[in-house]
């Protein structure tokens, strides 16, 4: 087994980190949403629902991360990075924009994409 580069689990922690900050915003959101389905007695109920796909985005880069944390090889790393990318940005949420710009750029070090194309040619 080859060992992950420092890189590799620098980027694992960012995520982790954003996965996390993620699901507070979703949470948020959600919260929003509800109140303001509230405020105006049921005419917009779906408002609560956007607060979704942070949440179960953030869970996936929550689990992501803290995989690529432990070192272990994640094939979909950069796909859950770009998706938290952009909700995050969608969200507009600074410090998640950030911290997956963070990510993204250890993500393609040479070491890193090296250590990536290694292990997906390896079989399991």
């Amino acid at each position: 087994m080859i060992e992950a580069p420092q890189d590799y689990k620098q980027a694992g922690l960012f995520m982790a980190i954003s996965g996390g900050m993620q699901i507070m915003v979703g949470l948020v959101t959600a919260l929003t949403g509800l109140m303001f389905c509230v405020s105006t007695y049921g005419m917009c109920c779906f408002c609560p629902f956007l607060g979704v796909i942070p949440i179960v985005l953030g869970a996936v880069e929550l689990n992501v991360g803290l995989a690529m944390q432990g070192g272990r090889y994640v094939p979909s790393a950069k796909q859950t990075n770009l998706a938290g990318l952009v909700v995050a940005v969608v969200m507009l949420s600074a410090l998640n924009v950030v911290l997956e710009a963070l990510a993204m750029s250890y993500l393609n070090k040479p070491e890193v994409q090296a250590y990536l194309e290694q292990n997906a040619l390896t079989p399991t």
